[in-house]
């Protein structure tokens, strides 16, 4: 029985095999021969254990690896959508956030979009430097971030550009946020980034109807951003409102 189970690597049932032989020997008063098995089987579950021991260290440290690879998978897709200087989400972020608000729009859900732009950005680098430049960036979000909803998105889009996305807002609603977070900007405080510095945005505003496709979105908010820059700039401006003097 012994050979057979081995033969088939049950090593447990072939443990049980000797202890059941040892205790036979020993019946017969074959002490020796039931020592010699008995030290031979412990022996065997000493390496066993060691076996099995390691198996089951390693398999921890196995669990381990993967529960910290899935974590560091999460914190890398979760940086992919994050712009790395102000850790807003970025331009592919928005875009899913966008075609979710679209989905909905198509089920009467009012929202509205709006493309942002810090005005006279390029001077600000030229003028101050690009150091200076990117502490406005990261100032401008921080400031823009406290006056919106968690379930809202303002997302950097490229260079000074930004795209704010407000879930279940009105036209009016949303000309109200804009100007709001027009406001915040202007009158802000940005002397200890520079004693000289003043930033301003200028936005254009536009609603998501149903069956809106994202191109059509962007298209009409960067229409109206180009109003409120031809209007002055530090403005906010709709789709389809006439340009200002």
């Amino acid at each position: 029985a012994v050979s057979a189970f081995q033969q088939a690597s049950l090593d447990l049932l072939a443990a049980q095999a000797r202890q059941v032989q040892a205790d036979a020997q020993a019946r017969q008063g074959r002490f020796e021969q039931a020592f010699e098995v008995q030290r031979d089987l412990t022996r065997h579950l000493e390496r066993l254990y060691r076996e099995y021991f390691q198996q089951g260290a390693l398999l921890r440290q196995i669990e381990r690896q993967v529960s910290e690879a899935e974590v560091r998978a999460e914190a890398f897709a979760e940086a992919a959508l994050r712009d790395p200087l102000t850790g807003a989400p970025n331009r592919a972020a928005a875009m899913t956030h966008l075609d979710n608000l679209l989905l909905r729009a198509g089920n009467g859900h009012p929202s509205a979009a709006a493309l942002l732009d810090l005005d006279h950005f390029k001077g600000v680098n030229d003028r101050y430097g690009h150091v200076i430049g990117d502490a406005v960036l990261v100032r401008a979000v921080q400031i823009l971030t406290r006056e919106i909803r968690d379930h809202d998105c303002l997302a950097r889009f490229g260079g000074e550009e930004f795209l704010l996305l407000l879930s279940g807002a009105t036209l009016p609603v949303a000309r109200r946020v804009c100007e709001r977070l027009r406001a915040a900007l202007d009158t802000h405080d940005w002397t200890d980034i520079h004693p000289d510095l003043r930033v301003t945005a200028s936005f254009g505003l536009t609603c998501l109807n149903r069956g809106d496709e994202p191109t059509r979105v962007l298209q009409a908010a960067d229409q109206a951003l180009y109003a409120a820059k031809a209007a002055g700039r530090n403005a906010v401006r709709e789709s389809g409102t006439p340009q200002e003097p």
